[in-house]
């Protein structure tokens, strides 16, 4: 990112900062004014993580292999949608104080699984792997809005004993951001890479398993093009977890 781009992010996190104290904040889920959130809209986010990959159409790896295991804490639905818009794209970042616990409490509820994958690898552990955002999306956000989930998984998997890294393999090659696409428009939308630097660390032995780590998951194609991509250097992805998984149509 250029000096001019860094700046405008500067700027326009001030900004934001500036007008909470003009606008009063509010639950972004109902509205309730002077919270942050409310208790009703937040109770979604302290449900344990469910295997949610039956709802997902795209997640089928071919050659075999088994589909990518997804758990995700609620659906994208209700309130919830723009409580992780809010957080993700509208500037409130004071909600990762929310989400980032509900992911800690999530890996905690499957470090068992972790574990027992984990077996047979020896000391190398495990990756957790964020989905990359486009260059566009960065900038406009001005922050990597996944880093905080990624330390909070990060944090409850080396609390449970597992060793445990977080490093952002994965940068988009082309293509734009997924968030607000339907299905037809994110099919073939998702061109993926490891970084070169990473490559590098991963050609010296780094850990050949990975935790898939995003906000949400809708038809499973960012989640399939990552596993693939993972697979491709010889890393297999556990699965992923999300927020929320969005409800198929009706």
């Amino acid at each position: 990112m250029g000096i001019e781009a860094r700046a405008r992010g500067v700027l326009r996190t001030a900004a934001r900062e500036v007008s909470r104290l003009v606008i009063p904040v509010q639950c972004p889920g109902c509205g309730e004014p002077d919270v942050r959130w409310c208790a009703r809209c937040a109770k979604a986010f302290h449900h344990p993580p469910e295997r949610m990959e039956h709802l997902i159409p795209r997640l089928d790896l071919g050659h075999g292999a088994p589909v990518l295991p997804v758990w995700s804490l609620t659906p994208y639905s209700g309130t919830t949608r723009p409580m992780i818009v809010a957080w993700k794209d509208r500037g409130r970042a004071d909600l990762d104080d929310l989400v980032s616990p509900a992911i800690h409490r999530a890996c905690t509820h499957l470090a068992p699984l972790m574990r027992a994958a984990l077996r047979g690898v020896g000391e190398e552990g495990l990756t957790v792997v964020t989905a990359p955002s486009s260059e566009q999306s960065r900038r406009v956000r001005a922050r990597d809005h996944l880093a905080p989930l990624a330390r909070a998984a990060t944090a409850a998997l080396r609390h449970q004993g597992i060793n445990t890294h977080h490093r952002p393999l994965l940068t988009r090659a082309r293509g734009r951001d997924l968030s607000g696409l339907g299905a037809t428009a994110r099919t073939g939308s998702v061109d993926l890479k490891v970084s070169q630097r990473h490559r590098r660390r991963i050609g010296t032995g780094g850990s050949p398993i990975a935790l898939i780590l995003d906000d949400v998951v809708t038809t499973g194609t960012t989640l399939k093009s990552m596993a693939s991509c993972l697979s491709d250097v010889g890393i297999e992805a556990l699965g992923a977890l999300t927020l929320a998984a969005t409800p198929p149509p009706e």
